[in-house]
C-alpha cells in the first residue's frame, strides 16, 4: 500500500533531526573591544571543536570610534544581545557605542546604521554594556561622569536614548542587568559597594530603597559583577592587593541585598572579575595580580568551595581581566593585554590549555581587556510545544467552508507569553505542503472536505512557537475531517489506495 504522506511525515522527522543536530552543533564565536588607541577595532574568532581560536572572515572590525589603550580591568566593554544577533562594544576614547550584526554562520561583523552612538557621558576607565535578556534595552555605564545611558535597541541594532543618563552614587566599573530583567547592578569600586536599579518596561532606571549595598568584606573593592539565573544570588569580584575575595549577595524581590559571608579562598591575588558558567556549577575569578585563573564550585545554596588546582596559572601572562564562555560551557577565554587565553573546562572545573593559547588578535591589539561570546549565555528556557491542541480537531460535516483552527497548549517554564504561528500545513489527500488552497496559515483555516471514496482528510499543522526572548519551539498538530461519523475511528491514515 502506497503512503506518500507517511513516507513525507518520515522525511520531516529526519530533517528535524538534521535540524536540531545542526543547531546543536552551531558555531561558537568570540569577539574582543581590542580598545585601540586611536581607530578601535573588533577582533572575531571561530571557536573550534578543541576550543582553538581562528580569526573570521574580515577580521578586525572599525568600530568607528576611538580607543584609549587602556583602563579599569573589570568594566565589560562588549556585550552580546543574543535575541537580536546583536554584539556591541564601548569606545572609551570617543565617549559613544558601537553595535554590529552577527553572521552566525561565518561570524562576519557588519557595523549596526549609524555607529557609532554617543552616550552623552564621560568615559573614565571605559565604558562598560549590558543588554536586557528580551534584547530591547542596551546599558551604558560611563565612569568619568557617574552615569548610566540607556539605549533603546531598534530591529537594525540602532541605538536610541531612552530618558536617561541615570546618576550613579560615584563612578561604576562592573555592570550586569539580573536575568529576568528587573535590575541592574553596578560595581561602586570607590566605595566597595553594589548599586541596584530597578528597570522599567520603558527602559528607565530607578534607585533601589537603601542602595548602595556595601560589600561584606572590608579588605577589597567590589569591581566585577555576576547573577544567577533565577536572580536570587550575586556574586562580586573584589580588587584586593593580597589574596582573592568574592562578596556573595542574596537578591530580594525589591532588588534589595543582603550580604553572606564572603568567599575567601586564601589563593591567587586580586579577584576583580567573576563569571558564572551557563550551568552555573562553576564560578570563575581571574586573578590580575598573579596571573592566574581561580575557579569555585557552586553549591545549589550557592556557596562557593573551591576546585582542587586553583589557582591556574597562565604562563606569560599580564593582568587576566575580562571573561567569557561558549555557549556548552567548555571552553574559557580570558581577555590578557594584547592576548586571549583559552583553556577546556573539566566537569569538575579544572581548566587546561587550549591548543594554541595565547591567541593574538590581527593586527595585535593596544589592550584586550573585555571580550565576549557569541551566542551569549541564555538563562531562558524555550516553550514546551509537546502537549499542543489543536481546537477543533475534527471538522464537521463536510461543507465545503473554511473553518478557523485554533492552537493551545503551549506552555512556557518560565511563564513568559508565548506567541503561536502556523508555518504550514499538509494535506493527506492531495498531498501538498504549504498555506494555501485548502489550508491558510494567517487566519488558520482549514477546509471541510474531504473524498468520499476514501477514509477521511488529516491536515497536519506545524508550527512555531515563541516567548519573546530567544526561545522557540516548533510542532505539529492534526485536524481531523472524518469520512463520516460512523466510524471507530475519526480518520485514517489518509491513503486511498
Amino acid at each position: 500500500m502506497s503512503r506518500p504522506w507517511i513516507r513525507g511525515c518520515l522525511l520531516s522527522q529526519v530533517l528535524a533531526f538534521f535540524f536540531a543536530t545542526n543547531l546543536y552543533a552551531q558555531t561558537n564565536f568570540v569577539y574582543t573591544n581590542d580598545d585601540v588607541s586611536g581607530q578601535n577595532t573588533v577582533s572575531g574568532f571561530a571557536v573550534a571543536g578543541n576550543g582553538a581560536l581562528t580569526p573570521v572572515p574580515g577580521s578586525p572590525f572599525l568600530t568607528g570610534g576611538t580607543g584609549t589603550g587602556g583602563g579599569l580591568l573589570a568594566v565589560n566593554r562588549a556585550a552580546t544581545c543574543s535575541t537580536q544577533k546583536l554584539i556591541y562594544v564601548s569606545n572609551a576614547g570617543s565617549n559613544n557605542v558601537s553595535g554590529f550584526s552577527v553572521d552566525p554562520s561565518t561570524g562576519r561583523l557588519t557595523l549596526v546604521p549609524g555607529s557609532p552612538f554617543p552616550t552623552g557621558g564621560l568615559s573614565l576607565g571605559g565604558i562598560a554594556l549590558a543588554c536586557t535578556p528580551d534584547g530591547r534595552f542596551l546599558m551604558a555605564a560611563s565612569g568619568g561622569s557617574s552615569d548610566i545611558t540607556v539605549f533603546s535597541i531598534a530591529g537594525d541594532g540602532a541605538l536610541t536614548p531612552a530618558g536617561s543618563p541615570f546618576a550613579t552614587t560615584v563612578a561604576p566599573e562592573g555592570i550586569k542587568i539580573s536575568p529576568d530583567g528587573k535590575f541592574l547592578a553596578a560595581a561602586l569600586t570607590g566605595i566597595n559597594s553594589m548599586e541596584m536599579f530597578s528597570i522599567a518596561l520603558n527602559g528607565s532606571l530607578a534607585l533601589v530603597p537603601d542602595s548602595p549595598f556595601l560589600g561584606a568584606s572590608t579588605d577589597g573593592a567590589l569591581a566585577g559583577v555576576d547573577i544567577n539565573c533565577a536572580s536570587t544570588v550575586m556574586f562580586g569580584g573584589s580588587v584586593v592587593g593580597t589574596t582573592t575575595i568574592v562578596d556573595v549577595f542574596d537578591i530580594a524581590t525589591t532588588g534589595a541585598l543582603t550580604p553572606r559571608s564572603p568567599f575567601t579562598p586564601g589563593v591567587g591575588v586580586s579577584s576583580g572579575v567573576v563569571l558564572l558558567s551557563p550551568n552555573e556549577r562553576l564560578l570563575f575569578v581571574s586573578n590580575q595580580l598573579s596571573n592566574s585563573v581561580t575557579v569555585a564550585s557552586v553549591a545549589p545554596n550557592a556557596s562557593l568551595s573551591l576546585v582542587t588546582g586553583s589557582p591556574f596559572a597562565a604562563p606569560g601572562s599580564n593582568l587576566p581581566s575580562g571573561m567569557a564562555m561558549d555557549q556548552a560551557g567548555n571552553f574559557l577565554y580570558v581577555a590578557d593585554g594584547g592576548k586571549v587565553y583559552g583553556y577546556t573546562v573539566a566537569n569538575n572545573g579544572v581548566l587546561a590549555p587550549v591548543p594554541g593559547s595565547p591567541f593574538l588578535p590581527n593586527p595585535p591589539a593596544s589592550r584586550v581587556l573585555s571580550l565576549t561570546a557569541f551566542p551569549g549565555k541564555t538563562c531562558n528556557q524555550p516553550p514546551d510545544c509537546s502537549a499542543a491542541i489543536a481546537s477543533p480537531s475534527t471538522v464537521w460535516p463536510p461543507t465545503g467552508e473554511m473553518v478557523p483552527i485554533s492552537l493551545s497548549g503551549v506552555t512556557d517554564p518560565d511563564g513568559d507569553p508565548v506567541t503561536i504561528t502556523a508555518t504550514s500545513v499538509s494535506n493527506s489527500e492531495q498531498r501538498y505542503r504549504g498555506c494555501s488552497g485548502d489550508a491558510t496559515c494567517s487566519p488558520l483555516a482549514v477546509r471541510a472536505e474531504r473524498d468520499g471514496d476514501g477514509d477521511g482528510r488529516v491536515y497536519k499543522i506545524q508550527f512555531t512557537a515563541s516567548d519573546g526572548r530567544g526561545g522557540a519551539c516548533t510542532g505539529e498538530v492534526n485536524v481531523c475531517v472524518p469520512h463520516d461519523q460512523g466510524h471507530d475511528s475519526p480518520c485514517g491514515d489518509g491513503d486511498d489506495d
